[in-house]
């Protein structure tokens, strides 16, 4: 059985609205990814139990504030890694990039839109080689 090609990968970008998401929207679009955006945990936990298949998903940490380790966690498997960015940059700039919180699940600290970019192509490719 043959992967599907490229343009049939969907990221789902669960976050407030805003221009780093605007940016993200677009740069992910111009990859050749087809990109649902949802701004509420309601319409994230809808979306995720459609008819969609959703491959990856990056989540904002603000949609589920001291739960949002556990949502990741929880969202996450083998065919629809998640992306948990922190929504608020820590006050020390020590720890940059991306931790593995789970085989299928990533925290990002202190990152900005081209890291994600980079990480999710990263993630969507490696599971088809």
């Amino acid at each position: 059985m043959s992967e599907p090609p490229r343009d049939s990968k969907t990221v789902l970008v669960a976050d407030h609205r805003g221009p780093e998401r605007q940016v993200l929207d677009s740069v992910l679009r111009r990859l050749g990814y087809a990109v649902l955006t949802v701004e509420t945990a309601t319409e994230l936990e809808a979306m995720l139990h459609g008819p969609t298949v959703v491959d990856l998903v990056i989540l904002g940490s603000d949609l589920y504030r001291d739960s949002a380790d556990d949502m990741a966690r929880a969202i996450s498997r083998p065919d629809r890694r998640v992306i948990l960015v922190e929504a608020s940059e820590r006050q020390t700039k020590e720890v940059v990039g991306f931790i593995d919180m789970t085989e299928n699940a990533i925290r990002g600290i202190n990152v900005r839109v081209p890291e994600i970019v980079f990480l999710a192509n990263d993630l969507l490719y490696s599971r088809s080689g």
